[in-house]
């Protein structure tokens, strides 16, 4: 769209979405209606924030910060719970390894006698 000085006036040259060439007729700017649906109150101020440098801290920089930090501490969590996991496993490993122990030395000595 368009805004063009047409006889001393404002007029808005349109085009349709599904068009490729620009409409033949311009629309006066009396003719042209804007009416909104719905207002979101204060969205008008968040956006102005956002803008700032602590809004872009706040709504940038700060969840960037988060994100890292709760997957560095997902990650610890994890490795740690892998380890215990690990630990578990090499008891256990140890607890049939000397249970095999021993009862080849009891195959041992009752080969023996």
């Amino acid at each position: 769209m368009d805004i063009v000085n047409e006889n001393g006036g404002i007029a808005f040259r349109t085009k349709g979405d599904y068009n490729n060439t620009e409409d033949k007729l311009s629309v006066p700017g009396e003719d042209l209606v804007g009416i909104y649906k719905t207002r979101i109150p204060g969205a008008g101020n968040v956006a102005m924030f956002m803008q700032t440098t602590t809004g872009l801290i706040v709504c940038v920089v700060l969840p960037i910060i988060l994100l890292v930090a709760y997957d560095i501490i997902r990650r610890r969590i994890y490795e740690k719970n892998k380890q215990e996991d690990t630990n578990a496993l090499l008891a256990e490993l140890e607890a049939l390894r000397a249970e095999k122990a021993k009862a080849a030395v009891a195959a041992e000595k009752g080969e023996n006698e």
